[in-house]
């Protein structure tokens, strides 16, 4: 049965992508409540009679998504244990414009996804043109009888949402609409850039990607900084891009709402806080090298949001990574190396492990004096957080983790507010 389902799948593929170059100049992007031609219903029922022979889904999610997205690997896995739990009600079919040899790969290697062996729609080229986009996750919501029931970012794609479309109370779901032709090299104001000084902030742009840099324009002798749909701690790093990339930890934000710099809430929750709490910036300065624009980038959102932002040499208690006297350099082995967010069994480094330490806001400072140019792999306890289990694995492997008072380089940001009722006390 498996072999004639794969023969159908292939032979359905085949016709389906002749009719597609047959008529590609008209497809049209398909939205809620559209019903979806009869070939592409005929491209993706048959992958999903190949994961439940006989049984025929009441809802279809396709997400799209990336290998090298952080949001969608961590949303794949939770759908496919939804499919499960709903049993044959709900099916799930992944979409990737990615090769099928690296998405495969990158597949066995995952440590949750290699559990499942759920048909994906591999170097996708035509489900795309019906349903454009620019991010991922982009999850398209179908209706088993070819109608296009919603379109929605990852994070709307939750289990409460999935019960209440399986139980017939389906909810008004907020449309993911992207930019699919926006431009980032693109000024965001039209005007002649050549000529003119400008910086602008902008509110919220829902649909475009999140980026951020400096560009250098020869031809022109014009630099740009700009940042599209950044929370204040990416765009204060434009700012203070020459401070040695700071980690979090070193940041000392001083506001009294501190839920501006992160989202914390549910999902449905997200698009009212990124519409307050994320903007898009851009400086244009004709005839001043981009490393000269940070002070200014730095003077512009310091008056826009009413803040304070300054280097400090502070003394702090930091912990210090060295190399014990006459200590070797053990090696561990990948199936026993701790898992820093990357795939199971890939190993781990002196380096990522000063990293992953330095990540978490508010914790100490780690220095790393061990002077080795080359990775050290080690074999470290489940538990980061406990530092006397962490110090002594390490201490077993030739390295020693130990508590200093150290003068270091700290980013300062401050409300304006309160620096002046600090100086009148």
């Amino acid at each position: 049965m498996k072999s004639f389902i794969s023969l159908l799948i292939f032979w359905a593929s085949i016709l389906f992508c002749h009719g597609i170059n047959a008529q590609q100049k008209d497809i049209v992007p398909l939205q809620p409540g559209d019903t979806i031609p009869h070939a592409l219903m005929s491209y993706i029922l048959p992958h999903i009679s190949q994961k439940e022979e006989g049984a025929t889904p009441e809802l279809i999610l396709v997400p799209f998504w990336s290998s090298t997205c952080g949001t969608s690997k961590r949303l794949l896995p939770r759908l496919l244990e939804l499919e499960g739990e709903f049993g044959g009600r709900l099916a799930v079919l992944p979409a990737t414009r990615e090769a099928p040899g690296p998405i495969d790969s990158f597949w066995r290697e995952h440590p949750q996804l290699r559990q499942h062996t759920t048909p994906q729609l591999r170097g996708d080229t035509v489900l795309r043109r019906y349903f454009p986009y620019a991010l991922v996750p982009h999850v398209v919501w179908l209706h088993p009888s070819g109608k296009v029931v919603a379109i929605t970012a990852g994070d709307v794609a939750t289990r409460d949402y999935i019960t209440a479309m399986l139980q017939g109370n389906a909810p008004t779901l907020p449309l993911k609409e992207d930019v699919v032709d926006f431009d980032p090299n693109a000024p965001l104001l039209a005007i002649d850039t050549s000529r003119r000084y400008y910086s602008i902030i902008q509110a919220y742009r829902p649909g475009l990607p999140g980026q951020l840099g400096y560009q250098w324009d020869s031809s022109r002798q014009n630099a740009r900084a700009y940042a599209i749909n950044m929370g204040l701690p990416l765009l204060y790093s434009l700012a203070f891009i020459g401070a040695g990339e700071l980690p979090p930890n070193r940041w000392h934000w001083q506001l009294r709402d501190t839920g501006r710099l992160q989202f914390w809430g549910v999902p449905h929750e997200a698009p009212a806080w990124k519409a307050q709490n994320l903007f898009s910036y851009e400086l244009n300065l004709p005839g001043l090298p981009p490393s000269r624009l940070a002070p200014l980038v730095q003077q512009d959102l310091d008056r826009f949001f009413g803040l304070h932002s300054r280097l400090e040499q502070r003394w702090v208690t930091c912990w210090v990574l060295t190399r014990r006297k006459g200590a070797g350099t053990s090696r561990a082995t990948p199936a026993n190396s701790h898992d820093l967010g990357k795939g199971a069994g890939e190993r781990q480094t002196h380096f990522q492990l000063v990293r992953h330490l330095n990540n978490r806001p508010g914790s100490p400072p780690v220095l790393n004096e061990t002077g080795l140019k080359q990775p050290l792999y080690l074999e470290l306890p489940d538990n980061m957080e406990d530092f006397r289990s962490l110090k002594q694995a390490l201490q077993q492997q030739g390295l020693n983790l130990k508590k200093e008072r150290r003068r270091l380089l700290f980013i300062l940001i401050t409300e304006k507010e309160s620096d002046q009722s600090a100086s009148n006390n």
